[in-house]
C-alpha cells in the first residue's frame, strides 16, 4: 500500500503481484506464495529502483552487494540467539561456560 501511495513508479511490485496471481489461480489449492521474505524484499529493492532516492546505478550497486542478505542474516542469527534465551529461561538453566584454556590455541 505504502509503495502504491508514495512511489513514482511500481514495477517490482506490480510484476510480483501478477506472478502471486497467477500462481495462486492456477494451482488447484489456494496457496499463499508471496511470502514474507519475498514480501519484504520486493518492497526494498522497490525502494532503490523506484522511490527515486537512488540512481540506477547506486540501487544495482547496493543490489549486488547483496545488502538485503544482511537483513534476513540478521533476522535469523538474532531469532536463534533470541530462542536460545528464552529456552534457557524458561528452563531455569545458566549460559554454558567453558574454561579460558579451551579457547586458546597453546
Amino acid at each position: 500500500e505504502y509503495i502504491y501511495k508514495h512511489f513514482p513508479r511500481k514495477s517490482l511490485l506490480d510484476y510480483a503481484s501478477m506472478v502471486e496471481n497467477m500462481t495462486t489461480r492456477s494451482s488447484k489449492k489456494d496457496t499463499f506464495i508471496f511470502n514474507v521474505d519475498g514480501c519484504i524484499t520486493v518492497h526494498f529493492v522497490s525502494l532503490l529502483r523506484d522511490s527515486g532516492a537512488f540512481t540506477p546505478e547506486e540501487a544495482n550497486e547496493y543490489i549486488e552487494f547483496g545488502t538485503l542478505n544482511v537483513m534476513f542474516v540478521l533476522g535469523g542469527r538474532s531469532i536463534g540467539f533470541i530462542s536460545n534465551h528464552l529456552d534457557q529461561k524458561n528452563l531455569c538453566s545458566s549460559l554454558p561456560r567453558h574454561p579460558a584454556s579451551e579457547g586458546f590455541i597453546h
